[in-house]
Formats: structure tokens, C-alpha cells, sequence
């Protein structure tokens, strides 16, 4: 009985330290994510080593970008444009193109990025034209140290080789907490 009486004095105590433990960590103002991130996404299509594939085309035929193709992709997110940089992660997602008269692209996809600054991921979704220089297109969420923030990402081409292309995005972000 004497047990169970030192218990119930105890458990208000802990209970209430884990409330503010567990409040402190997730807490607005204990919590800051990065405000801007930059890096490079390594596409590869059609050719060795591909890191995009397309899964639908309108007749059939996967060699074509026209409208309703569908790529999935798993791109290489490195630190500088050249494809021996060091790696900062990876893109994982989908684009669709979307339109019949130009080239515009829906795009969802999350990067996931772990580096000695930040690791978390950044998920981004909208459309754009793709043959426009520079394009623009949301980051709706964010998890790990981008819990909570929503931006936009400024996305360039800095290199293209036709079926390699190497895109610069870089990411504008707010957090909404």
C-alpha cells in the first residue's frame, strides 16, 4: 500500500514534467527552420543510368513527351551542377504534362534532403511551363527541419544536354507555425 501511495505523489510530477518536455520540443518558438535552400537536381532521361521514367504516353509510345505523359522519377539532389558533386539528397515524385498547345508540367514531388545543416524533406506541387527561364513552383510542406514551412522554389535550368538536364531550384521558405 505504501508503494502505491508514493506512486500516486509521484505521477502528477512526472506527468506534468513530460507535458512540458513534449511542449518545449515541438513549440513554435523553440523550433526555427532553415529559411532558404539551394541544390541541384540531376535528371537523367531515356538514357543509362536513367533516373526519370515514363510510365504513360498517349498512344503508347514512351518516347514521346506529349500530353498525358507521365514521368516518375527518383533524380539525384547534389550540392553544385556537376554530376560528380556531392550528394545532398534525392528527388522523388512525378510530373505529368499536362497541356496540349505547351509544354507545361504538373509537377508533385518531395526532396529529400540530408545534409550536416538540415535533413528533412521539402514537398513541392504545381505547374509550370517547362521551356520557361526561370520557373517558379510551390513548396506546400516540409518534415524533419522543414516541419511547418511553405514557400515558393525558383527553379533554372544550368545545364542542359538534351536528355540530361541538371536543374538549380532554389527554395524561398516561411514557416507557418
Amino acid at each position: 500500500m505504501a508503494k502505491l501511495a508514493v506512486l500516486a505523489t509521484l505521477l502528477p510530477a512526472v506527468l506534468s514534467a513530460a507535458a512540458a518536455l513534449s511542449s518545449s520540443l515541438t513549440s513554435p518558438e523553440s523550433f526555427q527552420a532553415p529559411s532558404r535552400v539551394k541544390f541541384y537536381m540531376q535528371d537523367r532521361q531515356l538514357i543509362a543510368n536513367s533516373t526519370g521514367v515514363v510510365v504513360a504516353a498517349q498512344g503508347g509510345n514512351l518516347t514521346l513527351y506529349g500530353f498525358g505523359t507521365l514521368i516518375v522519377m527518383d533524380d539525384p539532389l547534389t550540392e553544385t551542377p556537376c554530376n560528380d558533386s556531392r550528394l545532398v539528397g534525392r528527388g522523388q515524385g512525378m510530373y505529368l504534362v499536362e497541356s496540349r498547345s505547351d509544354f507545361h508540367l504538373l509537377v508533385s514531388y518531395s526532396a529529400f534532403l540530408e545534409t550536416s545543416s538540415y535533413k528533412g524533406s521539402l514537398v513541392f506541387h504545381g505547374s509550370y511551363k517547362a521551356l520557361q527561364s526561370p520557373r517558379e513552383l510551390p513548396v506546400i510542406a516540409g518534415t524533419g527541419d522543414f516541419r511547418g514551412v511553405q514557400g515558393y522554389a525558383i527553379v533554372t535550368t544550368a545545364v542542359d544536354h538534351g536528355l540530361y538536364v541538371v536543374l538549380q531550384v532554389d527554395c524561398y521558405l516561411t514557416q507557418r507555425m
